[in-house]
């Protein structure tokens, strides 16, 4: 991978994290199978065999092993700390405030690399690249239509007189869902 200064160029996160590219994984759990690139990852998953749960709610007796998921109850009590300075909206995690100054700033970070689309989402910039697989991981199990879009899904959905309860996500190859840990965001 290459680096730009203190920053990777693949995806511009702090340096550190290289070990998460290459697939090299130097901190194993002595316990369990578990593996990690960075040592605080390692950390965090021991105390899912310890019990310990350092993360507390100020407004009830909810206690947790990561911040992340403290986060995540906290936003389930609709508590939202995170406001935006230019405008009224306030959010419960800074991954989403950062996501909505986007749309102040006009940047642009996410970039199809078939083509010159781009936009302020890592969400759309997935759905544009359908359009180049072909994927389609949405399927009526009425008809058999396939889509690559919910919201055209849900309109087909009508056709039948249907609500979108029993839809059914296609699992593509390569397309297994990444989960992100907002801890390092």
């Amino acid at each position: 991978m290459d680096l730009v200064g203190p920053f990777c160029m693949h995806c511009c996160k702090g340096n550190r994290h290289m070990k998460t590219h290459n697939g090299e994984k130097p901190y194993g759990c002595p316990l369990c199978s578990y593996a990690s690139a960075q040592l605080v990852n390692l950390q965090r998953h021991l105390r899912i065999h310890t019990g310990e749960k350092p993360y507390k709610c100020n407004h009830c007796t909810f206690a947790c092993s990561s911040l992340g998921n403290l986060k995540r109850h906290q936003l389930h009590t609709g508590e939202k700390p995170y406001k935006c300075h230019l405008c009224d909206y306030a959010c419960g995690n800074l991954a989403n405030l950062k996501r909505h100054q986007r749309v102040h700033s006009g940047a642009k970070p996410f970039q199809c690399t078939i083509c010159n689309y781009s936009c302020n989402q890592s969400m759309n910039l997935k759905r544009h690249m359908l359009r180049h697989s072909g994927e389609k991981p949405h399927k009526c199990q009425e008809c058999g239509y396939t889509t690559g879009h919910w919201d055209n899904y849900k309109r087909h959905q009508k056709k039948h007189s249907l609500t979108t309860d029993g839809w059914v996500k296609v699992q593509m190859p390569g397309n297994e869902e990444e989960v992100e840990d907002e801890e390092e965001v």
